[in-house]
């Protein structure tokens, strides 16, 4: 039976970062399971793609869980498509790559209510650390991290996506601004994106692909963890069956 000082169950925007900051560590050992299988396939890494992915039933069922939302009973009892990545790199694989954070006064809300480290100014630091902003260091935001942060260029933004910024800016009585992950994010304005060079920068590639070099990380993929072990109230391990899927 194998032994880690760490074990991280899914690869995802969260388990991804988690296990990588761990090996930063020589001393310690880490295990990364992840349920579904790699990443680095044009239908992930290329923008775009996803979209075929969505509505290619054989491709969906390797990339996604394939949730779906209860009956809505506004939506004539539609069930609405709930996406969540079975990857490498989780949902930040198979999400739209628009980059849009939490609003602030959701971290106060919960500072407020006994949630130390958790208000705005204290989560802050830590976006601007993933962040490799196109804009560079700023008061909001981060340069050369694992993340590469764009804009859409505003020169092929289309008569249409300006003429919807000025209606929501008129309809709404909010103003139109360059940055929605700024001081002000109650605007209208032209979205910011996880991608660069036409690539898509999710936390598989931005954080697992560079942590596969170290001798104390072991990603292990078609991994589907049953339960956690649990021995006089504490985790000492998982049990988990792989596919060679």
């Amino acid at each position: 039976m194998d032994e880690y000082d760490y074990i991280v169950i899914g690869s995802g925007s969260a388990g991804a970062i988690v296990a990588a900051r761990l090996a930063e560590d020589p001393d310690v050992s880490v295990l990364l399971l992840e349920a579904g299988g790699s990443d680095r396939t044009t239908f992930v890494r290329k923008p775009g793609m996803i979209s075929l992915v969505q509505q290619v039933k054989q491709l969906k069922e390797k990339l996604d869980w394939g949730f779906s939302t209860v009956p809505q009973a506004n939506l004539n009892d539609r069930r609405i498509t709930y996406t969540r990545g079975k990857v490498v790199g989780g949902s930040s694989s198979v999400n739209g790559m628009i980059y849009l954070r939490g609003n602030k006064e959701n971290y106060n809300d919960w500072a407020a209510r006994g949630c130390d480290g958790w208000s705005f100014e204290d989560v802050l630091p830590f976006y601007k650390k993933l962040e490799d902003h196109e804009d560079g260091e700023t008061e909001y935001h981060g340069a050369g991290g694992p993340i590469r942060v764009t804009r859409h260029p505003e020169d092929q933004l289309s008569p249409v996506s300006g003429a919807f910024l000025k209606a929501v800016s008129a309809v709404c009585d909010i103003p139109i601004l360059d940055d929605f992950n700024a001081e002000n994010q109650n605007c209208a304005s032209i979205m910011q994106m996880s991608c660069s060079n036409g690539v898509r920068s999710g936390t598989g590639e931005a954080y697992v692909q560079p942590s596969l070099s170290r001798p104390n990380f072991n990603l292990q993929m078609r991994a589907l963890v049953h339960r956690v072990v649990i021995e006089n109230g504490r985790a000492v391990g998982v049990e988990y069956e792989q596919s060679g899927k």
